[in-house]
């Protein structure tokens, strides 16, 4: 049973190749010794026939088919198809001498070797089978001519071995031709699925390319988003250690004991150096009056006191609220400034006081806009000048 149940399958081989021809020569063998046997059992009920010739055909034929599923079985795919090819040529040779020679209508069946040894191997050696058949057409005939092959004078026997001959080469033939559509049908078929199996594989891999630049977009994202916070970060810091250091600065100014006078320049100095003033003057009210103190490159030397409500100084010292102005002129900026014909577009002028009280005004003429850590400082440092200038005798008198 085992080995009915390894016969009936052909070798498995990994080359695709050799598989093929693996499954071609197992079907063909099969079908030979299938048609054989029928051949033999037709022939024991036909009365005229050599008995004993046909069994011992028979016998040959069995012996060498099983010689040929060894060598098949042993995966000597090449020597066993070999094999097989040049047992159809002898036996066809065999039978054709027997029929009478090249003249005989079985010479045809040698059509039948040319088809398998192309199916077997390739059309090359279907060539070369063709040319050993015309060399063996051409001997058989010489073999004829010089009377060595005579003609069997028995017409029911040449009838019937040209029957049982060409009857057989139909089976393979056409064993041969569905093997192949078989063969044909099957590639089809796996060309078809590995169509599928690759578009399945692109579309999977387009998703996957979306999927891979959307998680390299998210997390560009990210790290921009990440790397811009980080910059704020470091920013904030920044921002932070220089409005820290700047007021321990300031702070520092304080800490001498130095006449009004050279504390309101050191003070406007510092502030306009550190915030990045091009120009500027701080004013201190006395007496009803905001008198010049100190500047920072300023263009007047000793400019007159300012009533409150005069100009933009006085203004602010009125109403104890700041003024911003950009886009400023040349002219409007020596006009309602006093700074002078520096021209600088944005100008701050600030109130300074202790309590709500007036203690004076500072005025910025700058190139650009403040910055809020700009306003921040400046804020403190208004602070810091209040609390600096809040015990001069004038403002000891306005205090309650």
């Amino acid at each position: 049973m085992h080995i009915w149940h390894t016969l009936r399958h052909p070798p498995q081989i990994n080359d695709p190749q050799q598989q093929y021809q693996a499954n071609l020569l197992h079907i063909i063998l099969w079908g030979s010794l299938i048609l054989e046997l029928v051949r033999s059992t037709i022939f024991l009920f036909i009365p005229g026939i050599n008995h004993t010739m046909s069994l011992v055909a028979t016998l040959a034929t069995t012996l060498i088919t099983a010689s040929i599923f060894y060598l098949l079985y042993q995966k000597y795919i090449k020597l066993a198809s070999f094999l097989f090819l040049v047992t159809i040529w002898l036996l066809l040779t065999i039978i054709i001498i027997f029929a009478g020679g090249s003249s005989s209508a079985i010479f045809l069946t040698y059509i039948e070797l040319i088809i398998v040894a192309g199916f077997l191997f390739n059309g090359r050696t279907a060539f070369l089978s063709a040319i050993l058949i015309t060399l063996t057409g051409a001997i058989l005939y010489l073999l004829q001519n010089q009377g060595i092959i005579n003609p069997n004078d028995n017409i029911n026997t040449n009838r019937l071995l040209s029957f049982a001959t060409i009857s057989h080469n139909f089976f393979i033939t056409a064993i041969l031709i569905w093997l192949n559509q078989n063969h044909f049908q099957q590639a089809l078929l796996l060309s078809q699925q590995q169509e599928k199996a690759l578009l399945a594989n692109n579309n999977e891999l387009k998703q996957i390319r979306q999927t891979m630049a959307q998680e390299i977009a998210e997390r560009t994202r990210n790290a921009e988003e990440a790397r811009r916070t980080a910059e704020n970060a470091r920013q904030l810091m920044s921002n932070q250690v220089w409005l820290a250091e700047g007021q321990a600065t300031l702070n520092e100014h304080l800490r001498h004991q130095q006449n009004p006078q050279q504390l309101a320049i050191n003070l406007i100095t510092f502030i306009c150096q550190y915030i990045g003033i091009e120009i500027g003057a701080l004013y201190i009210f006395e007496n009803d009056l905001l008198h010049f103190y100190a500047g920072y490159a300023y263009p007047l030397d000793s400019p007159p006191p300012i009533p409150l409500g005069s100009g933009i100084i006085g203004q602010v010292g009125q109403t104890h609220k700041p003024i911003a102005l950009t886009e400023l002129t040349p002219d409007n900026l020596t006009l309602i400034s006093g700074l002078g014909q520096t021209h600088l577009p944005h100008l701050t002028t600030n109130p300074i006081l202790y309590n709500q009280q007036l203690i004076g005004v500072i005025t910025l003429g700058h190139q650009t806009p403040l910055s809020n850590y700009d306003y921040t400082f400046l804020k403190y440092s208004l602070d810091t000048i209040a609390l600096a200038f809040r015990q001069t005798p004038a403002n000891r008198k306005q205090q309650p």
